[in-house]
């Protein structure tokens, strides 16, 4: 999606990015060559793309965030679904600024982690880090700095994507339970109707020694994650699907399953 993108060209906005895309010019070396057809489309000077050309192979995204829109941060993800790291959070409850992080679940590439509350954040710390795009639901106004008062040292990547936006752009609002329900996304029955208002019913049921209270609760959060990445997929394939004429095949971030891990399964057991 990058090598479709003219954003990054000073005086190039979605409206005239768009107006390009529909007269077939649709990637960089199309654009290189209708200036020379045309003499300028935007710009005075003969655009080059050798700067953009080099930091695509070299990896560079870092490049191309500073110089595109917050909304168009998912072209940066369909270039490395491996680095994308999709988090949520179960917090005790207790209001923003005394709210205790119980859970932390997140995803990047194949792999799911869950942080406890007491146990060791390296784990989560090091896939912060290894991060080059970040996914919330709502992360902006509570995930994130909830987790970064938590812990300081954590280093989220500056390209975040937060679905509670994304999905108003497709024209779908509210929860994130009520837009996976929109999308025709159904979780399994023993969580299919928990709310994030009961996650500290059942933090505070494991503290006082219910056995099975943990595991449901990290279910629960798996479920949150997993569910973004299916929403992820379905906002991008709405966007894509404007501009049919790209051709662009995105990644299925849904594929990217994980498992839980079996001592949270255990805990399940009757």
């Amino acid at each position: 999606m990058l090598q479709h993108t003219f954003l990054h060209l000073k005086k190039v906005n979605l409206k005239q990015e768009g107006k390009l895309w529909a007269k077939g010019i649709t990637n960089w070396d199309q654009y290189e060559s209708a200036f020379d057809r045309q003499l300028s489309l935007f710009e005075k000077a003969k655009p080059t793309f050798e700067t953009s050309r080099k930091q695509f192979q070299l990896r560079n995204f870092q490049y191309f965030i500073e110089r595109i829109p917050v909304s168009e941060y998912y072209r940066i993800a369909l270039h490395c679904p491996e680095d994308v790291l999709f988090l949520d959070i179960e917090t005790t409850g207790s209001g923003f600024r005394f709210d205790q992080i119980t859970v932390v679940g997140w995803s990047l590439g194949n792999d799911f982690g869950f942080y406890i509350a007491g146990e060791d954040p390296q784990p989560m710390l090091e896939a912060i880090d290894q991060a080059k795009v970040v996914v919330t639901f709502n992360g902006s106004g509570f995930d994130i700095p909830i987790v970064k008062s938590a812990f300081p040292e954590a280093n989220f990547p500056i390209c975040h994507i937060d679905l509670r936006y994304l999905t108003r752009r497709i024209g779908l609002r509210g929860g994130q339970k009520k837009i996976e329900k929109a999308i025709g996304m159904y979780r399994d029955t023993d969580i299919l109707d928990m709310t994030g208002q009961q996650a500290p019913v059942l933090w505070n049921q494991h503290l006082n020694g219910d056995p099975h209270a943990l595991g449901t609760l990290v279910r629960y959060n798996y479920a949150d994650v997993y569910g973004m990445k299916i929403i992820l997929d379905y906002a991008i394939g709405e966007i894509l699907n404007e501009h049919t004429f790209l051709q662009v095949e995105p990644p299925i971030f849904a594929r990217q399953k994980g498992r839980i891990p079996e001592r949270f399964l255990e805990k399940e057991e009757v």
